[in-house]
């Protein structure tokens, strides 16, 4: 402290000169502090703005990109053009399965029909329990959602593709509306069965399952 007031002391007169000096400034040197501040504001701001923006963008991005994944889910069931149907060649001719000894034998004995027979029925059955599942599960809501959308349009009818892409047509072609996950193309025949009990009209043609309500079914 001794020495802080030898120091005072021998720059009194200093200090004094200094602080009468920034009482005969200040009224002058404040407009040069506001603009200092003022151009520190507007270079600020729009750096803030563009910052938000940029964020704001990549989050839209990120959400897009999510809402597109869950529209388009269906890449799991997605059959690649050109690849073989089973059962079937490249040219749509039935495949002849190799034989097997076992299958050989079963049939020397009389025992092979019955047990094709059989398997194919099993798989059969098993095929519609699925579709069935699926419909009852997923498929519905996911279906009569879609329809909700629809009707809002004046739209009263869609189709179905094997990979469960759901498409409009327009007068210039077709627009895709939505997507079903893990669609049971294979069992149609099923949800026909199952879309009738909700009175949606199913109908195959070629490739795609087109489904009608409303006036369309009339």
């Amino acid at each position: 402290m001794e020495d802080v007031r030898q120091w005072l002391e021998s720059y009194k007169k200093q200090l004094i000169l200094a602080g009468a000096a920034a009482m005969v400034l200040a009224p002058f040197l404040w407009p040069f502090f506001l603009a200092v501040l003022f151009q520190v504001f507007c270079i600020a701001i729009p750096v803030v703005a563009a910052g938000t923006m940029i964020q704001m963008f990549k989050e839209e991005k990120l959400h897009g990109q999510k809402r597109t994944e869950e529209r388009f889910y269906a890449k799991d069931s997605e059959i690649p053009a050109g690849a073989e149907v089973p059962g079937t060649g490249t040219s749509g001719s039935p495949e002849v399965p190799q034989a097997d000894p076992v299958q050989e034998q079963d049939r020397e004995t009389g025992d092979q029909p019955l047990k094709t027979s059989e398997q194919n029925g099993r798989s059969r059955s098993d095929s519609s329990c699925m579709a069935i599942t699926w419909y009852q599960m997923e498929g519905r809501v996911r279906i009569f959602r879609l329809i909700r959308k629809l009707e809002k349009e004046n739209i009263q009818s869609f189709s179905v593709s094997p990979e469960g892409i759901c498409s409009v047509r327009e007068k210039n072609g077709y627009r895709r509306v939505g997507a079903l996950r893990a669609f049971p193309y294979r069992e149609t025949h099923t949800l026909k069965k199952e879309l009738g009990k909700d009175r949606i009209q199913a109908t195959r043609k070629g490739r795609y399952l087109w489904l009608s309500w409303g006036k369309e079914c009339g």
